[in-house]
């Protein structure tokens, strides 16, 4: 089909200016001559086009995955808010910072500029699918945790192992852990407070 189409075109060019000499010869010329260099140049830029291509998918590849593990961002779909963990705490960030990190990340590398905006939205997007209930936690958050449940003024946890298992509790309802079985949890009633 393909070449039967271009067949036809040729056919129509060289029947049309078969009776003027200077258009043939000129038809002639672009066929044998222009038209092959034309094509081997056509196919040298598409195979460099083609090469850097691969090599931009790669390298912003790499890009978001160094990202993503070093910058410990989560997102929280029930409210839309993205969680920005610093090793000790959780905290709001907004989507405009987390974008100006990236950027300015991918500025300063300048490998993959002309790609920014695409790798932006791949971030984004990728960011959007960590929950932060899948994080794990280093020590000393669940040291500021227990600590923060321990000195309050209504001492509702009278000794740390009480609040581990509180949050131990906290997370598997948070994981909907035990759904065939349900369990049920005694806690005491100064915690109704």
């Amino acid at each position: 089909m393909f070449k039967t189409n271009l067949y036809e075109h040729l056919d129509k060019l060289i029947d049309k200016y078969s009776g003027n000499e200077y258009l043939s010869n000129k038809l002639q010329n672009y066929i044998e001559t222009i038209l092959p260099a034309s094509m081997e140049a056509a196919e040298k830029d598409h195979n460099i086009r083609e090469k850097r291509k691969q090599g931009l998918e790669t390298e912003s590849e790499d890009f978001i995955q160094r990202f993503i593990s070093k910058s410990r961002c989560f997102y929280c779909p029930q409210n839309e808010l993205f969680v920005l963990y610093d090793g000790i705490h959780f905290s709001g960030f907004s989507e405009d910072n987390i974008v100006h990190k990236i950027l300015s990340q991918i500025t300063l590398e300048q490998k993959l500029c002309s790609w920014k905006h695409k790798i932006k939205n791949t971030l984004i997007r990728r960011i959007k699918e960590k929950s932060p209930l899948n994080a794990i936690p280093e020590s000393d958050t669940i040291k500021s945790v227990l600590n923060s449940l321990l000195n309050t003024s209504q001492q509702i946890f009278t000794s740390r192992n009480h609040a581990k298992y509180f949050l131990t509790v906290i997370g598997d309802c948070l994981h909907n852990k035990n759904q065939e079985n349900p369990l049920i949890y005694f806690v005491s009633p100064s915690i109704k407070l």
